[in-house]
C-alpha cells in the first residue's frame, strides 16, 4: 500500500476503535444516540467544511491560537445543550473522535506528497501523535464536565490553555513515538488528577 495512505487510514481505524469504545461505555445511557447524533452536527461537520480551507485562512497572526478557541467554543456550545456533567463530558470527548476519524485522513489525503516519503516508524509516530490528542481532548471534556462548566468563559478559558499547552508541546517535541509516549504520559496523569470525584458514569 502507498504510504501516502496508511496514515489517512490508520487514524481512521484508530478513530473508529475508540468511537466503538464510546459506545460500549454509554451503552446504558438512554442519551448516548442523542449525543451522538448532536456530535455529528455540532463537531463533525464544521470539521468537515474547515478541512477544506485554503491554508492562508488561518495565515495571519495569532491565527493558530484562535483556531484553538474555535474548536473550545465548538465544545462549549456542546457542553451547553447538556445538564448532567456525564452527558456534557461524553459528547465534548467525541470532538476528540471525530476528530481523528475526519479531520486527521482528510489532512492526510491532502498532504499525501509529503507523507508518500515518509517511513513506517515515522508514520506510527504521526498516527500515535494524532490518537494521543482524543486524551488532550478528553482532559478538557472532564473540565466541561467539572463545576467550572459551569462558569463556561472560565471553563472556555482553561480548555483553550490545556489545548493551547498541548499544540505547544507538539512544536517543541516534534513528531515521533518518543514524544508521543510522553504526551500521553502527562495528559494521562492530569485526566487522572481532574477526574470529578463522583464517577462519570453512564446513567442507567
Amino acid at each position: 500500500m502507498d504510504a501516502a495512505y496508511v496514515f489517512p487510514l490508520s487514524v481512521f481505524g484508530a478513530g473508529l476503535i475508540l468511537l466503538i469504545g464510546w459506545l460500549c461505555l454509554t451503552f446504558q445511557n438512554h442519551r448516548a444516540t442523542i449525543l451522538l447524533v448532536k456530535s455529528l452536527a455540532v463537531f463533525a461537520l464544521p470539521m468537515i467544511a474547515f478541512a477544506f480551507l485554503p491554508p492562508r485562512a488561518l495565515s495571519f497572526p495569532f491565527g493558530r491560537w484562535l483556531w484553538i478557541l474555535v474548536e473550545e467554543l465548538l465544545k462549549a456550545a456542546a457542553a451547553l445543550t447538556e445538564e448532567r456533567p456525564t452527558d456534557r463530558f461524553f459528547i465534548v470527548s467525541l470532538f476528540g473522535i471525530w476528530e481523528l476519524m475526519l479531520s486527521k485522513p482528510l489532512w492526510g489525503l491532502t498532504h499525501a506528497g509529503i507523507l508518500s516519503d515518509w517511513h513506517g516508524y515515522e508514520l506510527a509516530g504521526l498516527t500515535l501523535a494524532a490518537t494521543v490528542t482524543v486524551l488532550m481532548h478528553c482532559v478538557t471534556a472532564e473540565i466541561y464536565a467539572s463545576p467550572l462548566g459551569r462558569r463556561m468563559p472560565l471553563a472556555i478559558a482553561a480548555g483553550w490553555v490545556v489545548h493551547s499547552l498541548f499544540n505547544g508541546s507538539v512544536e517543541v517535541l516534534g513528531v515521533s513515538l518518543l514524544a508521543s509516549l510522553l504526551q500521553f504520559a502527562a495528559l494521562f496523569l492530569v485526566f487522572v488528577a481532574v477526574w470529578p470525584k463522583t464517577s462519570v458514569a453512564p446513567r442507567r
